[in-house]
């Protein structure tokens, strides 16, 4: 094994994203965090990305590409999850960024503080990469804390329903079963509610470790009955697992 350090899987899936996916990638195999497992799910791409990414894999043997069936985002990083081997997980939507330290600073965040997961600070930019001037969460209001399931001001805040900008111990999710099984839009705000309840504890960190694309034809843009019946859908979910919890 050419890494000694614990391997952080970091899942990327994929859906007709040839326009950014390249960038995307080049962020990952150019992190300072070395001992990484690149996992592209390529989920039924009808453009050039499965080539692109079976191009990067032909260049660094720290990525594996999954080919499956269109299953959906939620299918896709569920995918991803069953061929994880690392000690820690990590997810980007495949237009998206991470900072060049944003592995290394998650990876001694969460060893450090021996938390199930740890959520990081992001930032939007526009579709041609320029940053917005602040992050999504004020660095002055919020400083790095432990996240407490009784102090729903801050920890639940900032705990949001963004899958991506957290890292997470693979064990803390296979133990408690918690995948994707709510379909887009809101796959993420009921994955990250289970974490918050199951876990015994979390962190926040201020430093920006994720850079959002502000895409036009992103999935949340969409206004139909079905999206709004989806984030209904998801909510009673989540609304019925606090009761349980």
């Amino acid at each position: 094994r050419p890494y000694m350090k614990p391997l952080v899987s970091v899942i990327v899936p994929i859906y007709n994203a040839e326009k950014y996916l390249s960038k995307c990638i080049e962020s990952l195999i150019h992190q300072s965090y070395r001992a990484l497992q690149i996992i592209l799910v390529n989920d039924g791409s009808t453009d050039n990305s499965g080539k692109i990414c079976d191009e990067y894999a032909k260049k660094d043997e720290r990525i594996k590409v999954v080919h499956k069936p269109n299953g959906g985002l939620a299918d896709a990083r569920n995918a991803g999850m069953k061929v994880a081997n690392g000690k820690y997980m990590m997810f980007i939507d495949a237009d998206d960024l991470f900072e060049v330290d944003s592995c290394e600073h998650m990876y001694n965040t969460i060893e450090k503080n021996e938390v199930d997961y740890v959520i990081g600070n992001y930032q939007m930019m526009d579709n041609d990469g320029t940053k917005w001037p602040n992050s999504a969460f004020d660095v002055e209001k919020y400083k790095d804390f432990k996240l407490d399931i009784h102090d729903f001001k801050n920890s639940f805040f900032v705990m949001n329903s963004t899958a991506w900008n957290k890292i997470y111990r693979t064990q803390f999710l296979r133990d408690n079963n918690i995948t994707f099984d709510v379909p887009a839009p809101a796959e993420d705000a009921y994955f990250t509610s289970v974490c918050y309840m199951k876990a015994v504890y979390g962190f926040y960190t201020n430093k920006v470790i994720y850079l959002y694309r502000n895409s036009p034809n992103s999935i949340s843009k969409g206004r139909s009955a079905k999206y709004f019946n989806g984030i209904n859908y998801a909510y009673k979910r989540i609304y019925d697992t606090f009761k349980e919890n």
